[in-house]
């Protein structure tokens, strides 16, 4: 059985294209016989040395590639496509040319949808209720997008499956310490914040908490690992990062910021989230459906300390971690002053954590997505039986 992924794909460096791979291994993994192939979206300018399973390049804003990509698996062996969607990765306004694409297509279609807005556009909204009319069914990360998808884009929850973020199977029984020395941070307190850098992120928020926890434990030191997000890096270079560094000069902390400015690999993120005593993700507003930081860092036995966006309320509930207000320093501070200040309740926070996200190791999301994939394949061969007797058209 064929299935054709279509998103960005590694070496690009986005969070999708990791999705993107780490979903169609875990299929793949769930029954040998399916053989997934990568329809890869390149932005402009990129040139990327894509390896075997990528088929076919889609140039982001060449419209005609997208109805060319269709035929292509038309005439292929593929027999359901897996569309990524986040409206920044395809052409057009809003990334309206993956509507090409999808009208071309003769095989049925599943969307993963990876940003769901409380107030779209008109514009936004309407390629949404598209694509939810076109494909056999839209798939979402968290209960808060598919109450989203019907409140304010107006598409029906039938359509919709929540299929959480998938998380690699992690050791949970690391030896801490020794991360910590490999980090050259042995018997020191570890925060960690991980992801490409921009200022969406909220650096700035945790240097501002940290003297007064450095005040009361200053072994502290805060690692923020990342690169800065190649669009961010085009339009404003190191801009960002620089203001961060400036700031904790200011604040009397730069020896304890430590920045790691460089794409890590899964093994590598794993061992800093092992490593770190809390993680946070500080983001500066609630309009984030999903975050696979936030699921990873779950899954690796991080504390995590967040502001309330919407995935983060979602998967932190029943106490498997702790949320502060947006903005709030003085607030962050204080939490993390308990967290670090009672090893009993940062070992419960952890484990409350771990058994939550069990549930989100990629092997059971590859099962759930080749469940679905295959109630799509019997719906799609229900209809053309239905065609056939009835002559439909």
């Amino acid at each position: 059985m064929a299935v054709a992924f279509v998103g960005t794909y590694g070496p690009r460096r986005c969070g999708i294209a990791s999705f993107t791979a780490d979903l169609a291994r875990a299929v793949k993994a769930d029954d040998e016989r399916v053989m997934p192939m990568v329809l890869a979206v390149t932005e402009p300018g990129g040139q990327y040395q894509y390896p075997a399973e990528v088929k076919f390049e889609i140039r982001q804003n060449v419209k005609a590639d997208y109805a060319r990509a269709a035929e292509f698996l038309n005439y292929s062996r593929v027999r359901l496509v897996s569309v990524q969607h986040e409206y920044g990765i395809f052409g057009g306004d809003d990334g309206g040319y993956i509507l090409d694409f999808i009208n071309a297509l003769r095989v049925p279609a599943i969307v993963t949808l990876h940003t769901v807005l409380k107030h779209p556009s008109d514009n936004q909204a309407a390629i949404v209720r598209k694509l939810a009319a076109a494909c056999r069914l839209l798939v979402v990360m968290s209960q808060v997008a598919k109450d989203l998808l019907v409140s304010s884009y107006g598409v029906d929850g039938a359509n919709v499956r929540i299929i959480p973020h998938g998380i690699p199977v992690m050791d949970l029984q690391p030896d801490q310490q020794a991360l910590k020395a490999k980090f050259g941070v042995a018997d020191r307190r570890v925060l960690l914040t991980f992801g490409l850098l921009s200022p969406n992120k909220g650096i700035e928020t945790v240097i501002r908490a940290l003297p007064a926890v450095v005040d009361r434990f200053p072994d502290l030191i805060y690692f923020v690992v990342g690169a800065t997000h190649p669009a961010v890096l085009r339009r404003e270079g190191e801009a960002y990062r620089t203001m961060l560094e400036r700031e904790a000069e200011k604040l009397g902390v730069r020896a304890h910021l430590v920045f790691r400015g460089q794409f890590v690999s899964a093994d590598e993120l794993r061992e800093y989230l092992q490593a770190a005593d809390i993680f946070v993700s500080p983001y500066l507003n609630e309009a984030q459906v999903t975050s696979g930081a936030l699921s990873y860092a779950m899954g690796a036995g991080a504390a995590v300390v967040s502001t309330p966006y919407w995935h983060a309320q979602e998967l932190l509930s029943g106490e498997r971690g702790r949320l502060f207000p947006f903005k709030d320093h003085a607030a962050l501070s204080n939490t993390l002053l308990e967290l670090l200040g009672s090893p009993t309740e940062l070992r419960r926070v952890r484990d409350a954590a771990i058994a939550f996200a069990r549930s989100m190791a990629w092997p059971r999301i590859g099962d759930v997505y080749f469940e679905a994939i295959g109630d799509v394949l019997r719906a799609s061969s229900q209809r053309r039986v239905r065609r056939r007797r009835w002559g439909s058209t």
